[in-house]
């Protein structure tokens, strides 16, 4: 019921993942970054870190296109449990509490969903009561490049309305990183003790597995990383900062590109098509969903704005960025449905991401030959 937030399990569960149960190999592609591979995950197979126990591992990941590294795998499993929140869900969060016990090596961190937002949206229970989405304490050995953790609320419900919630241990995960040759293995116990390992699992979890490889790769290629910081645009406040930008290219090309990239985002948006009622201005509409996914932008100012809507027009929430120009800036902030701003972790992944999607196409042979890929279609050119 959380899906249309992005929300999905990393348990399986009767209706997720759709349809793929007889997956048995993942394909891991990186478009605009170059290169593919092939990942095989196995089911049942004897674990090498339990010994007696069955689990899910992978073939081996040493030649990898882009390469992976080992370290940078880890270190993305470990950023996503950190801030456990799929693209899209600021619109009904309300909290997210992290707690270091031994430092990062072991911390514990819970995702709090509003409870008036989710009535809002017809997926609340009707009191205006808070779900829990995720509860989880996680623990860190890089000596043996293993992080583990326990959930407090099921992954296979989208967690607990807050007044279910006793806190006690549930799930327990184990990911490993094998050496000779490098391989994935995921031990999982559920919480009366039954390892989990079979077909189901595998697919479920693959999936979880696939996104933190790809996130692993493109951060290998990077050429800027964001970070949370003072915002240059509001004092007191903070936002997500991309530096360095003017390193590898300027800021007309730069805007051209990330807009580029943001049209792309939205021309994914099932069922809809792009509509442009004046310059400066492109939305789409999911027929299904009803929600309004609209870009605002004006390229001298450096500005620009993604703001989600519901069928009655009531913002959802909205992405505002900024480029800054001397130096080469890209500053982000988010602003949710209740006008309340943040710039979290989730989002400096995401703006970390297009920013550098942009500078590849920008270095690409288009870019390089001072082509650009148009960005929207002039109202003429539709209008025709």
């Amino acid at each position: 019921w959380l899906k249309p937030f992005g929300f999905k399990p990393l348990w399986p569960t009767p209706f997720w993942p759709p349809n793929r149960a007889c997956i048995t190999t993942l394909e891991v592609a990186l478009p605009n970054m170059g290169g593919s591979n092939s990942i095989e995950f196995f089911a049942n197979v004897r674990s090498t870190s339990v010994p007696g126990k069955k689990c899910i591992m992978s073939s081996s990941l040493d030649d990898l296109t882009p390469p992976l590294s080992p370290k940078g795998f880890m270190d993305a499993v470990l950023e996503y449990l950190r801030w456990p929140m799929e693209p899209g869900a600021e619109t009904v969060l309300k909290d997210v509490t992290y707690i270091e016990h031994d430092g990062k090596r072991d911390f514990e961190v819970k995702v709090l969903l509003d409870g008036a937002s989710l009535d809002k949206h017809g997926m609340g229970r009707g009191d205006g009561i808070d779900r829990v989405r995720r509860w989880k304490r996680v623990k860190v050995s890089e000596d043996q490049m293993c992080v583990s953790w326990v959930d407090f609320v099921p992954e296979p419900t989208f967690g607990q309305w807050v007044d279910k919630v006793t806190g006690e241990d549930g799930e327990r995960i184990t990911v490993t990183m094998l050496k000779n040759p490098h391989r994935i293995e995921v031990v999982a116990q559920t919480k009366n003790g039954t390892y989990l390992s079979g077909e189901q699992f595998k697919v479920a979890f693959s999936l979880f597995l696939e996104e933190r490889i790809k996130e692993a790769q493109e951060k290998a290629q990077n050429l800027v990383t964001a970070r949370v910081g003072p915002s240059m645009q509001e004092e007191g406040a903070e936002s997500v900062i991309v530096e360095s930008l003017d390193n590898f290219i300027d800021y007309d090309k730069f805007f051209e590109f990330y807009l580029s990239v943001t049209r792309d985002q939205v021309s994914a948006v099932p069922n809809a098509i792009i509509t442009e009622p004046r310059e400066g201005e492109f939305f789409a509409t999911n027929m299904r969903s009803r929600v309004t996914h609209r870009v605002a932008f004006n390229s001298k100012a450096g500005q620009l704005s993604y703001t989600k809507e519901d069928g009655q027009s009531n913002v959802l929430g909205a992405t505002h960025l900024r480029l800054h120009k001397r130096p080469l800036v890209l500053e982000a902030w988010y602003i949710n449905g209740r006008g309340e701003r943040s710039a979290a972790m989730h989002l400096a992944r995401a703006v970390q991401k297009e920013a550098n999607v942009s500078l590849q196409r920008a270095r690409s042979m288009l870019g390089a030959l001072g082509i650009q890929r148009p960005c929207c279609v002039s109202r003429a050119g539709a209008a025709a």
